[in-house]
């Protein structure tokens, strides 16, 4: 299993620079950690049939909302991800920014006003089913961070029949299929 700050590489240098958009909660973890698309580290197996990588871990926020992260973003993508999903004008972005890109038309977005600064809220564009567009989270990103987890899955798939076939060398950023011996 993996647990919350576990997913994410410290940044080499604290980011002093471009992070002014951000509330001071928000900008502390976005100045201390790596952030972006393909940056979590989320251990995956190296399947060399196709060689690719592929998931051996289930994501898990604790939340009564069904949902998945794929990336947190950086400021740029953010910025390009406002581009190519809100419409001009859209009052949302008045109170609210887009810190990661989720499955089925959702977004994880954090608070930008005086009312809802720093705290963490999952957007639907398609609305919930009570009619609503955004639900909070948590009271900032560091709360929500300890809610998500990476757990076994029940049935890896890819031909591998349990964990106990995977294996990690010293400097491997990923996991290995075992072969079989005989």
């Amino acid at each position: 299993m993996v647990k919350g700050f576990d997913i994410f590489e410290t940044r080499n240098n604290f980011l002093h620079e471009g992070v002014s958009i951000y509330p001071p909660i928000y900008k502390l973890f976005y100045s201390t950690f790596e952030v972006g698309q393909g940056k979590l580290r989320i251990p995956g197996v190296f399947l060399e049939q196709i060689n690719q990588v592929a998931g051996i871990l289930e994501q898990k926020i604790d939340s009564n909302i069904d949902f998945i992260i794929y990336d947190f973003l950086s400021l740029q993508e953010s910025k390009v991800f406002i581009e190519n999903t809100y419409e001009k004008g859209d009052h949302i972005l008045e109170n609210y920014f887009p810190i990661a890109e989720c499955d089925s038309n959702k977004a994880l977005l954090v608070g930008i006003n005086s009312t809802n600064n720093d705290q963490i809220f999952i957007e639907n564009t398609n609305l919930f089913a009570d009619g609503k567009r955004y639900k909070f989270l948590a009271n900032n990103i560091f709360e929500f961070i300890s809610k998500i987890s990476y757990i076994e899955l029940d049935n890896i798939g890819y031909g591998i029949s349990g964990y106990d076939q995977l294996f990690k060398e010293w400097n491997d950023a990923n996991w290995k299929v075992k072969r079989d011996s005989s």
